[in-house]
């Protein structure tokens, strides 16, 4: 089974037996292989005129609800008092995505979202390193030479490498 909710399994427990996460690095006893670095910036619909890095207050947010209060970006929201306008929160970002697509305000937006989508841009085009978070793929130490998991953990490394520039906000922008 395939299970995509930001609700995190406990692997440990055996609720999953691997997860992808975003990050600092794993704490012991799971076995962890980074995949690659997760950089965000925030982003804006194309029809928006006149936002810049410096008028951030100025225009509705769209942003993540309590799910994503762990991450630095979310913080730096909270920190700057941009949170307050926000006028829609969710648990996703590709709900996020989608309300900055239909102009619904400005966001935070990891990198592989962002570049991918040609209504949208960047309002602060160097994302800021303060903000990047590493990608694992995790499982439990008794699961690392099964052979399943051995070929998954290979399968979904190999799998991203055409992707790392992309998701490090390096890729060509459209």
């Amino acid at each position: 089974m395939i299970n995509t909710s930001t609700v995190q399994q406990d692997i440990l427990k055996g609720e999953a037996d691997v997860a992808i996460r975003a990050g600092g690095r794993p704490a012991d006893p799971l076995v962890a292989r980074r995949l690659c670095r997760i950089e965000s910036t925030v982003y804006c619909a194309r029809t928006i005129s006149g936002a810049t890095p410096s008028n951030l207050a100025d225009f509705p947010w769209v942003a993540g609800d309590e799910t994503f209060a762990h991450l630095d970006s979310t913080k730096w929201l909270h920190q700057q008092s941009l949170d307050a306008n926000a006028v829609l929160r969710t648990n996703s970002y590709v709900n996020v995505l989608n309300l900055v697509k239909a102009g619904a305000g400005l966001a935070v937006q990891p990198c592989y979202l962002g570049d991918m989508e040609p209504s949208i841009c960047r309002l602060i085009p160097t994302p800021p390193k303060v903000w990047s978070s590493d990608l694992w793929l995790l499982t439990r130490l008794d699961l690392r030479h099964v052979p399943r998991i051995k070929q998954l953990f290979e399968a979904v490394f190999e799998g991203t490498r055409p992707m790392v520039e992309l998701f490090e906000g390096r890729a060509a922008l459209p």
